[in-house]
């Protein structure tokens, strides 16, 4: 009776001790009433840099006792997916290339939050939480190389800059050097995100000579590292000669 089913008849028969009988039946009625629809969910563990448009991120189930499943209505609770991270895909829930770029990108992913409705409008909610694990994105870092004027050169010029990130560590907490055995000569130093001469770098270059490469590492917080370069030019300038006269008595 209660998932809904009409009963048989009562049908019985009575007998005395002569072993006369007889028969009679009657019908009993259910008063149906509309079960509200059940939906679950079951979520999965995703791991950064390997989610992709149409990952899977959970499944659902929804059962009614009066409705076929195919009759159901299944969808996400409002706005639970403003963001729209997620899509339907016959029972799974999947990410959309939103979702993935939000899940590589270092982040949790929301509630999945589903709503089921049968035909009559009952309806009911459930929800389950995808978790994601992360993975330690190596910072990176680019170089900016700058052009630099025989004879122009001095200390603090500005021979290049960089451009440091990380997903995880914020930029103040990154620590930028010269990659080993790259500025041995002491030519450059560090002045924020400027790469700059000093002034063996300047008189280098006022010496008519080309520099070297900047090259920077760029580590963070777990030590994950990663390093890149860039070559500053100097636009030399034909310096007149020098002649000197002694005189002789």
């Amino acid at each position: 009776v209660n998932a809904g089913n009409q009963l048989p008849k009562i049908d019985l028969t009575v007998t005395d001790a002569d072993n006369a009988s007889s028969t009679a039946n009657g019908q009993p009625t259910v008063t149906l009433v509309n079960d509200i629809p059940v939906i679950a969910v079951e979520v999965n563990t995703l791991t950064e840099n390997d989610a992709k448009e149409g990952t899977v991120a959970g499944r659902f189930t929804a059962t009614d006792e009066e409705t076929p499943v195919a009759d159901l209505k299944v969808t996400f609770t409002a706005v639970t997916n403003n963001d729209g991270y997620y899509a339907l895909s016959g029972t799974d829930v999947v990410l959309t290339q939103k979702g993935a770029d939000w899940v590589n990108a270092g982040n949790q992913l929301p509630k999945i939050d589903l709503t089921v409705t049968d035909a009559d409008n009952a309806s009911s909610s459930a929800n389950g939480q995808p978790s994601v694990t992360l993975v330690n994105d190596i910072p990176v870092i680019a170089v900016e190389a700058n052009t630099l004027t025989e004879n122009d050169a001095k200390e603090g010029s500005v021979a290049g800059r960089f451009t440091a990130t990380d997903e995880e560590t914020p930029v103040a907490d990154l620590k930028v050097t010269f990659t080993a055995g790259t500025n041995n000569d002491g030519y450059y130093a560090l002045s924020g995100t400027d790469v700059v001469l000093t002034q063996k770098g300047a008189d280098w270059v006022n010496a008519g000579n080309q520099l070297p490469k900047i090259d920077l590492t760029v580590t963070d917080a777990d030590n994950a590292s990663s390093s890149a370069n860039g070559q500053p030019s100097v636009t030399l300038v034909n310096d007149i000669p020098v002649i000197a006269v002694e005189a002789n008595t």
